[in-house]
C-alpha cells in the first residue's frame, strides 16, 4: 500500500515539471493537469473518510467523518466551478488535503491503534502534496 500511495504523487511531479518548462502533456498545459489531478485525488481522499466512517465504532467521529467527506468533496467541486484563477484552486485544494488528514486522525474505534503506520505514511504524503501545491503556486502563471 505504501509504494502505491507514493506512486500517486508522481503525476503531481510530472505535471509540475511540464508546467515549469511550459511543455504541454497530452495536449494539455501542465498546470491544468496538476489541478485536475489534484481535484480527483482530493475528492478520493475525502471518500476514504466515508469508508472509514462506515466501519467506525465511535458514533460521534463517524458522523463527523461522513459530514467532512461530503464537505471536502463539495467544496473542491464548487471552487473548481467558480475559481477565478489557478492559485485559488491551489489554496482550496491544499486546505482540503490538510483538513482530510486532520479528520482522518480522529479515532475510529478499536482499529485506531493498528493504523499508526498508515497514518504516519499518510501524513508524509499529504505534506509532500501540499509542498508541491506551494511549488505550483510559484510556477503557475
Amino acid at each position: 500500500m505504501s509504494w502505491l500511495t507514493w506512486l500517486g504523487v508522481t503525476p503531481f511531479i510530472i505535471a509540475l515539471v511540464c508546467a515549469a518548462r511550459g511543455q504541454p502533456l497530452l495536449g494539455m498545459a501542465g498546470g491544468q493537469i496538476f489541478i485536475t489531478y489534484s481535484v480527483v485525488i482530493c475528492c478520493f481522499m475525502a471518500g476514504t473518510l466515508w469508508g472509514q466512517a462506515i466501519y467506525a465504532d465511535n458514533r460521534g467521529n463517524r458522523i463527523l467523518k461522513l459530514l467532512s467527506s461530503n464537505a471536502i468533496a463539495l467544496c473542491v467541486f464548487a471552487i473548481l466551478l467558480v475559481a477565478s484563477d489557478d492559485r485559488q484552486m491551489l489554496v482550496i485544494l491544499s486546505l482540503g488535503y490538510l483538513f482530510a488528514l486532520a479528520v482522518e486522525y480522529l479515532p475510529v474505534g478499536a482499529l485506531a491503534e493498528h493504523t499508526k503506520p498508515y497514518l504516519t505514511m499518510r501524513a508524509g504524503v499529504t505534506l509532500v502534496v501540499v509542498f508541491l501545491h506551494g511549488l505550483a503556486w510559484v510556477v503557475l502563471p
